[in-house]
């Protein structure tokens, strides 16, 4: 059994702002103006903190929420709610607000790393937006990022109301946001291997992962893959197991054009089950494994292993394991995706991961290789394609490493139904020799038409990093 990753779970505080005066005030029936704005400021913040437990993260684990013990009206209520804040882990910080405080002095100082959002109430007679914008300007004048939610129309008052549909959306995107930041903080990239054919995402730059992720660069040589194959070095009650479920799973649909005899697929798929066990024992470490040191794992949320060609040109390719490691199930059901990113391209794996942390879906890995212009499809089909694609088509296809869900519609609910039918559709083929003389298994199947699909690549510029999104 592989172990957990070890980090403080994504914790976020929530607390509410208020206006601190007390002194009597005749015409208010409650008394004094923060008396009055009692019970709204309470409500609204109650609504804030249900949302936020109501919202899972990608591996099915829900936030850790710790509100504010007192409505914060100046420095020291700050300091309380700050130190409750501290004491609890807190990464993730939400600031509700619905009418004026004090501002700046109402803030927290000491910790820049605390991923912060303000949330206002949209209501005439309650400024939230006025301290929203009051807030931010302080907060950028000494360079904190803050994330501003405010809804579009003005806000029902009584208390019974809910929040906004825009506010309800924008926050649980914000938490989501955050939550998978936080969950990255502290976590490991595991690099198995080298550069990959001159591919500048396998060039490796620990500040990169450091500076802009809060991770941490361990690096593994193949040789270390290699040493725990050949030595047993696995579970091999959890290979037998994986052995038994991918021939009953994809009987009569791997290699249908028996390019291998039944015996080569057999050693294959023998080894491509250790390839893929060692490689989760190294990322994620295994209790099994007597060498204390090597059952420790690097504690990495993702990973990636340079195939092409030192380890190819003699030993099978990683299709298999990028391909069942991605997912979001194997022979043990339903589970988080491990992302494996390909040919050890960590910009590459940056992006798969972020898009399995902030969707819960697995993500395709995919080569970009063709642009078919509406002219160029006609000539070569005959058919006119411009109604339906105006700008043409981008072509996206890769030798076998896209996780198993794309061979149906990721989305699909529930899940045991989509991990079916990803099965069912999905067929497994031998490695093209002249690319992979080690061989390999990669899988083939046909992804549903018409799926709202987002692309998203990093890039290293020198020491930065910028992000495309198509």
């Amino acid at each position: 059994m592989n172990r957990p990753l070890v980090g403080n779970p994504p914790t976020v505080g929530i607390f509410a702002t208020i206006d601190p005066r007390t002194y009597p005030v005749p015409d208010i029936p409650e008394g004094s103006v923060k008396a009055q704005q009692m019970p709204v400021v309470m409500n609204r913040l109650d609504k804030v903190v249900k949302l936020a437990k109501s919202i899972k993260m990608y591996d099915g684990s829900k936030l850790k929420v710790v509100k504010g013990s007192v409505p914060v009206g100046g420095p020291r209520d700050a300091a309380i709610v700050q130190k409750e804040f501290e004491e609890a882990g807190v990464s993730i910080v939400i600031n509700s607000m619905c009418t004026w405080s004090m501002g700046w002095e109402t803030g927290f100082f000491g910790h820049p790393d605390w991923i912060t959002a303000y949330e206002a109430m949209n209501g005439t007679a309650w400024p939230g937006a006025v301290l929203l914008n009051s807030k931010r300007a302080s907060a950028t004048a000494h360079l904190n990022p803050v994330f501003c939610i405010y809804p579009p129309d003005v806000e029902d008052m009584e208390p019974s109301a809910p929040l906004h549909p825009e506010s309800i959306r924008r926050i649980t995107q914000f938490l989501k946001c955050a939550g998978s930041v936080s969950m990255m903080r502290g976590k490991s990239y595991a690099s198995i291997g080298h550069v990959s054919m001159g591919i500048a995402g396998s060039e490796l730059v620990s500040d990169i992962l450091a500076r802009w992720f809060g991770m941490k660069l361990v690096h593994v040589d193949q040789l270390e893959l290699l040493m725990r194959i050949q030595k047993g070095m696995f579970d091999n009650d959890e290979a037998k197991k994986a052995t038994e479920w991918f021939f009953n799973s994809f009987a009569g649909r791997i290699d249908i054009s028996k390019k291998r005899s039944p015996e080569k697929i057999k050693e294959l798929v023998d080894f491509l089950i250790k390839m893929t066990l060692c490689i989760r024992d190294i990322m994620r470490g295994n209790d099994i494994i007597e060498d204390e040191e090597r059952s420790q794992g690097a504690n990495a949320l993702f990973g990636g292993t340079a195939g092409q060609r030192y380890w190819t040109d003699w030993y099978p390719n990683f299709d298999f394991p990028e391909a069942i490691n991605s997912a979001t199930f194997d022979w043990n059901g339903l589970r988080a995706p491990i992302v494996h990113a390909t040919e050890n391209d960590y910009l590459n794996g940056m992006g798969m991961q972020w898009g399995t942390m902030l969707t819960g879906f697995s993500a395709l890995f995919a080569d970009l290789r063709t642009y078919w212009s509406p002219k160029k499809i006609k000539e070569a089909t005959g058919f006119d394609m411009s109604s339906i694609a105006p700008t043409g088509f981008l072509h996206l296809i890769n030798s076998g490493p896209a996780a198993l869900d794309w061979a149906t519609d990721p989305a699909m609910l529930p899940a045991e139904t989509r991990m079916k039918k990803a099965i069912e559709g999905t067929y497994w083929e031998p490695a093209g020799l002249g690319y992979f003389p080690g061989d390999g298994l990669s899988t083939h199947f046909v992804t549903p038409g018409n799926l709202p699909i987002t692309m998203i690549r990093f890039n290293r510029v020198g020491q930065d990093v910028t992000l495309t999104v198509i």
